[in-house]
């Protein structure tokens, strides 16, 4: 959180675009980095042929759409935290972020958890066919486990980004990426 009050997005002598450059540029490169390893996981998944690739997009959607629910609580942590970083209010900033943690821990743990308990009634919901049943459900209770995490980096981050602090979500993303 320092090198945001070192950049003071703030500064009334900079230009308007200047600052939203400024912010904008790390979350384009989040961005970017997200959908390119979306794109490698999906190639890597599609080697191993039809059957794989519709085990793990037959619950693309419910998944998408619980993700969806994260990232627009997301947006309210971002407003909340700019709010009282414009006001100067440090000490609420502290209390917002810890609210954000909670948050992910409140909603966010349960609803991935949820969404493991439901690991073969999700693809079944969704249509899937017997011969991908299997590998479908075993898919969806990877992929929600490690929604814990990501549903807490997803508040976090937005924490950070309400604070003018959108490198190091952009950095903590790639080197997430990295990992993959």
């Amino acid at each position: 959180m320092d090198m945001a009050r070192q950049i003071n997005i703030l500064d009334e002598t900079r230009k308007p675009y200047a600052t939203i450059f400024m912010l904008a540029w790390p979350v384009f490169v989040e961005q970017i980095s997200t959908t390119l390893v979306n794109f490698v996981d999906a190639a890597m998944v599609g080697s191993l042929g039809k059957e794989a690739t519709a085990s793990i997009s037959i619950s693309s959607s419910p998944n998408m759409a619980v993700v969806g629910i994260i990232t627009a609580l997301g947006v309210g942590i971002t407003a909340s935290v700019a709010k009282a970083t414009g006001a100067g209010d440090d000490n609420l900033v502290r209390r917002l972020m810890r609210q954000a943690l909670l948050l992910a821990m409140y909603i966010g743990v349960p609803a991935a958890l949820a969404m493991a308990l439901l690991c073969r009634m999700i693809p079944l919901w969704m249509g899937a066919d017997s011969s991908i049943l299997d590998t479908a459900s075993q898919y969806q209770l990877i992929i929600s486990i490690g929604r814990i995490f990501s549903f807490t980096a997803i508040c976090l981050h937005a924490g950070f980004r309400g604070y003018g602090d959108t490198r190091s979500p952009m950095k903590a993303n790639l080197a997430l990426n990295g990992v993959n």
